[in-house]
């Protein structure tokens, strides 16, 4: 009897692994773009000072710098708010294909490049996809409810790989080099697009049952009942479909009788701009400026030891103008470091947020990021006063320490909420426009950041940012809910409470308590809502919606 039972959960462990193979390769081209996105962000990092080099391929002002740097984000609202009826008319997966485009297009108008005019259009073009990419519901539709968390932390922490894999290669090649080894990426994407399944709840939507059933068994397996999952499915998208009749327009017209829309929302743009202030958008986009000032002075190399002269096309009488103005070959590296060290706190994040509550993960994080902003103010202004190279190393050292504790919560808690805190009807509405609001934001940072270095130069810029974090930090003890174990359906019952304080926020023991007596639970049997949700989509509106499984 026993070696019977160990033999079919034998059998159900390796039938449960190839699922998740099938899950995982479906996920490639996520992965890729995912991968697109940290190359894209990191590529102007060191795009721009190479070429602010005096002897450049093409030359920039400093306008033009802070230009391409932020001009990625100026389409990026607009579409992420197109993103779900996109998907709804062209499914999840075509979807993917088109992002795909804007990326490779993007890549091919960089390499040709001749001035800061077809920079300029290839940003707006990378932006385009970043909405799109960011924005897909095709891993959330696919992956069981066991593989979406972890898989979706891999694919997010593809993007510090994409960003460390480019300052990698800043140490070996010229921006031009770069732009064609990338452009390798998002064709390969686009390539494995036409080998993966369709979502099964595209098709379903679709009335294509026979499609997503076929489609299932090659994510999940011939074992798996897709005969059951196709009416659940079914079930579940007629359930949505019947209660959100003419809703979306009632919120809209009475916003103030709906304190579940605006409070969130006003609750994600507070936690939005202190992400932006958190200073790790501007060591994304200005990294190798930031630090190859720091280590301008530093003697760390032989003058003749400069990144990408292999790869450089200048004559030997521009010689001396590389000798007089290279980018140094350890702003290359601290990106290497800082990109590391951004992988390193998304992978801490993937295994502690399960297990702590995330308000305080949001408290250990915004408290570091405010020490690790002063730190950084401190060392990097004493460097400006001092040629000690110590003070070189411990501003590095103070932004691996930003970038690592943002990841905790400064950074990620944003995306989280604004998936979570809106109803299920207009989650969508309200996410794309919370995403659009955070990309204005970050157009408006990155834009202004030179202004703001020129002015009170990058010691005083990182100390504003320290004094803005120190200002939010009591609004958002006050303000920022805990979510963990809590249901979606039930979110909206804490924001309909005339005040936010802390005996207010939602309490898992109570919230659960009239489901429970609805459903004769046993008080003891209550697990994380986490683990109680089964996720399905709203094909009618592009949204995702996890309906409780009962």
């Amino acid at each position: 009897m026993r070696e019977n039972t160990e033999i079919v959960e034998d059998k159900k462990e390796e039938t449960d692994n190839q699922s998740k193979v099938r899950q995982f390769l479906a996920l490639m081209p996520c992965i890729l773009l995912s991968l697109c996105y940290g190359t894209n962000s990191a590529f102007v990092s060191l795009l721009t000072p190479q070429l602010r080099e005096d002897c450049s391929e093409f030359p920039i002002t400093e306008d033009q710098e802070s230009w391409i740097v932020s001009l990625d984000n100026l389409f990026t609202p607009v579409v992420c708010i197109l993103s779900g009826p996109i998907q709804h008319m062209i499914g999840p997966r075509s979807s993917i294909q088109l992002a795909c485009l804007p990326y490779i297009a993007a890549w091919i108008i960089t390499i040709f490049a001749s001035d800061y005019k077809l920079i300029y259009i290839a940003r707006l073009l990378v932006g385009i996809s970043h909405a799109l990419s960011t924005t897909t519901i095709y891993s959330a539709e696919i992956l069981t409810n066991e593989q979406r968390g972890p898989f979706e932390i891999a694919i997010a922490s593809f993007r510090a790989v994409g960003s460390t894999t480019v300052f990698a290669f800043g140490l070996l090649f010229r921006w031009t080099t770069i732009s064609q080894i990338m452009l390798g990426v998002p064709v390969l994407a686009l390539l494995l697009t036409f080998l993966i399944p369709e979502s099964p709840v595209y098709l379903i939507s679709k009335q294509k049952e026979e499609k997503a059933e076929r489609s299932m068994r090659r994510l999940y397996g011939n074992e798996f009942d897709t005969e059951q999952k196709t009416k659940k499915i079914k079930k579940n998208l007629e359930t949505i479909s019947v209660r959100q009749g003419g809703k979306k327009l009632n919120y809209i017209k009475n916003i103030n009788q709906h304190p579940e829309v605006y409070k969130p929302f006003l609750i994600i743009m507070v936690l939005g701009i202190a992400q932006m202030c958190s200073g790790a958008s501007v060591l994304r986009g200005y990294v190798i400026k930031i630090f190859d000032s720091i280590f301008a002075t530093n003697n760390i190399q032989d003058s003749s030891e400069y990144a990408g002269l292999e790869n450089s096309t200048l004559t030997d009488a521009d010689d001396e103008c590389i000798k007089q103005n290279q980018v140094q070959t350890w702003a290359y590296i601290s990106g290497i470091i800082i990109g590391f060290f951004r992988f390193a706190g998304s992978v801490f994040l993937a295994t502690k947020l399960k297990a702590h509550k995330r308000r305080s993960m949001y408290k250990v994080s915004i408290i570091s990021s405010i020490l690790g902003l002063l730190l950084f103010s401190l060392f990097s202004f004493l460097k400006d006063h001092n040629s000690e190279n110590v003070y070189g190393w411990l501003s590095l050292a103070a932004a691996c320490f930003i970038v690592t504790t943002v990841q905790l919560g400064v950074q990620n808690l944003p995306f989280l909420y604004s998936g979570e805190l809106f109803p299920a009807d207009i989650r969508v509405i309200c996410k794309s426009s919370t995403r659009a609001f955070t990309t204005l934001m970050l157009l408006g940072i990155l834009k202004l950041f030179p202004l703001f270095v020129d002015s009170m130069t990058l010691a005083g810029t990182f100390l504003l940012y320290g004094c803005i974090l120190t200002v939010l930090c009591p609004i958002l003890y006050f303000i920022v809910p805990e979510t963990k174990g809590v249901e979606l359906e039930k979110m909206h019952r804490f924001f309909r409470k005339a005040t936010v304080n802390e005996s207010q926020r939602p309490n898992l023991d109570e919230l659960e308590e009239g489901a429970k007596a609805r459903h004769d639970m046993n008080a003891n049997t209550t697990k994380d809502a986490h683990d109680n949700l089964a996720y399905e989509s709203n094909s009618e509106d592009g949204y995702n919606t996890f309906i409780t499984v009962q």
